[in-house]
């Protein structure tokens, strides 16, 4: 038996439970997505009050914030030229496809008539912070898709448009991270036009910044994450040095998004509301964020972990995450006795997503050339954390 067909059965039984596990998670959201289009928004507990819930925050605000490693990978290998992180622009472009996606689904979901989202490229409304961002996604997929098709296409022997479209990568890239920059913020930027209906803890002027800097930010941890999770469930191996390269990097764009995010609460005098109303899921949010990944990076064996990276890295995304639902839902000033928690459908359909997105996913990475050929044949690292002691030498 040759080392490839070792390494693909010893890590057969991995691939298929996961994809079992996937796949039964879609089912169930399977279910819940007839109940929504055959009954409409009727059967989730979103309303007039709180019109967007977790689909907006969790599948399109989340999901976007945590395809950020696309363009950020991109920007730094062709444009930065620090080809250190190349090996990895693969994998965050496939993310990143996937994630808006993944995004445009939950759009469709939370649509009324979702039959209508093409008005959007017919029906300009220019001045519309909405409409931005609806084009933005759309020439972003479409980049993200240009950018990801010579991966398939050197699959399917295609070499001469795979060679064209890599010719191109240049000004996609450029475009990319024009369109990137562009819609993070603007997604920030929409909660701007209605400041008496947006709890201060949230409300800022520089809501655009703040968008566009958490998605800088949970970038690098969002690529370890998906390279660590990847190598332990397809039995690859791990270039450490890129890890912990994401790592400091990672940890430098925290500091800059935690002092930004603290610096603009106290600027703006909204400091006595922190220990106040709603001051808990701030709280929250930041030690997921900011605090916690901090003091763990703090470590140097933390750092150089791939166990401690992958904790790392799901809080910060976490964090992320949370900042996006308490921005549009946590954060919504509504008359007293109104109320808004997902109901079962809601989280079947967004865990029905997030399944859909990690099985297109595993399907990619098990049958596409994402990461290097030589990274495969390397056996997985202890998945521990090591505390070396140091013993010292007598002369």
């Amino acid at each position: 038996m040759n080392t490839h067909q070792n390494y693909l059965t010893q890590t057969s039984w991995r691939y298929r439970a996961w994809m079992i596990f996937l796949v039964a998670i879609m089912v169930v959201g399977a279910y819940a997505t007839y109940l929504r289009f055959r009954y409409g928004l009727g059967v989730t507990n979103l309303s007039d009050a709180y019109p967007w819930g977790l689909w907006i925050a969790v599948d399109v605000m989340g999901g976007v914030a945590l395809a950020a490693g696309a363009f950020c990978m991109a920007l730094t290998v062709y444009l930065l030229k620090i080809e250190k992180y190349k090996s990895v622009v693969r994998p965050a472009i496939l993310t990143g496809l996937i994630g808006y996606l993944s995004a445009i689904l939950g759009i469709l979901f939370d649509l009324a008539q979702p039959h209508r989202i093409w008005h959007v490229m017919v029906f300009w409304q220019p001045q519309s912070v909405m409409f931005e961002v609806a084009w933005c996604v759309m020439l972003y997929t479409t980049v993200l898709i240009l950018e990801f098709a010579p991966t398939l296409l050197e699959r399917l022997g295609w070499s001469r448009i795979a060679s064209f479209l890599r010719s191109l990568t240049v000004p996609l890239v450029i475009a990319g991270v024009i369109l990137s920059t562009l819609h993070q913020s603007s997604l920030g930027g929409l909660l701007l036009i209605a400041p008496d209906n947006v709890h201060p803890l949230w409300y800022s002027p520089l809501l655009p910044v703040l968008f566009l800097l958490s998605a800088i930010a949970v970038a690098p941890f969002v690529v370890a994450v998906e390279s660590i999770l990847s190598s332990w469930a397809l039995g690859r191996g791990l270039e450490h040095h890129i890890l912990q390269g994401l790592g400091r990097a990672g940890a430098y764009l925290l500091v800059l998004y935690g002092g930004v995010r603290l610096g603009d609460l106290l600027l703006r005098g909204a400091g006595t509301a922190l220990f106040g109303e709603r001051s808990l899921f701030l709280w929250v949010e930041l030690t997921l964020m900011v605090f916690l990944p901090l003091l763990l990076l703090s470590f140097a064996a933390i750092r150089r972990s791939p166990a401690g990276l992958l904790v790392t890295g799901l809080l910060v995304a976490s964090g992320v995450v949370l900042y996006r639902y308490n921005a549009v839902v946590t954060a919504k000033i509504v008359p007293e006795g109104i109320a808004y928690f997902p109901n079962w459908v809601e989280f079947a359909i967004t865990a029905g997503i997030v399944a859909w997105g990690l099985w297109l996913y595993t399907l990619a990475v098990r049958h596409l050339p994402i990461f290097p050929p030589e990274a495969q044949q390397q056996e997985w690292p202890a998945f521990t954390l090591r505390l070396e002691r140091r013993v010292p030498v007598r002369h």
